[in-house]
């Protein structure tokens, strides 16, 4: 996971040990506990009280760029601990169903780019998984796999109207993203939850049918 919506235990750890600090030192800044720090650093708790991430981040003495991904990733991680999400169907490749449950966790926590750039991520996962050209501008990988039939033709068209597409080429998490409205990380979100229906759900509920599940027709009686 990136930084904007992974572990907030490792973020807080590169930060305390960047400020030479140790965790008594940061626990007399902050007035934490010791204990607390430290099972926050060890991911034994994975959601920071909003006051509990303010004051580390004001203990850390954290510039205002790096402060503010501090407290996306502590809000991220709050959402993330909520049992409100579905798991991942099995059919999904392990990494594809990581990024798509924290895209959505982040469009819930009100991070667009953060779910953005996961989700971008995410649908990158899915054209390499299916056998796309490597190192090409996301939206060729998606028409190749069109024109190769391994995706509906509608998420070509669709994905040619989505701007990010354009520009995204290896590293979606990165590319063109300064600035993503909110509107614009819900349309790449829902993007991806039809390519991931289309591409892995709805075959394996096809194959289920086809292994004996489809109702039979009732016998005609003349």
């Amino acid at each position: 996971m990136s930084d904007e919506g992974g572990s907030f235990g490792s973020l807080l750890r590169h930060h305390r040990v960047r400020a030479s600090l140790t965790h008594e030192a940061l626990a007399a800044r902050s007035g934490l506990s010791v204990d607390a720090i430290s099972m926050l650093e060890r991911g034994m708790r994975h959601s920071p009280r909003p006051s509990t991430a303010l004051a580390l981040a004001q203990a850390l003495r954290l510039p205002a760029a790096a402060r503010e991904v501090f407290l996306a990733a502590a809000e991220l991680a709050t959402v993330l601990s909520r049992p409100a999400f579905r798991p991942a169907p099995p059919s999904y490749p392990p990494t594809v169903a990581d990024d798509w449950t924290e895209a959505h966790a982040a469009l819930a926590a009100g991070l667009p780019k953060a779910a953005a750039a996961v989700a971008l991520r995410a649908i990158q996962g899915v054209c390499l998984d299916k056998k796309a050209t490597r190192g090409r501008r996301l939206y060729d990988q998606i028409e190749e796999l069109g024109r190769a039939q391994v995706i509906h033709p509608a998420l070509v068209d669709w994905a040619l109207q989505i701007r990010f597409f354009e520009t995204v080429v290896s590293r979606p998490d990165q590319d063109g993203l300064d600035a993503v409205p909110q509107e614009d990380a819900v349309g790449i979100v829902t993007f991806l939850d039809e390519l991931l229906h289309l591409t892995y759900e709805l075959p394996d509920r096809l194959a289920e049918l086809r292994a004996g599940t489809t109702p039979r027709r009732p016998n005609v009686v003349e």
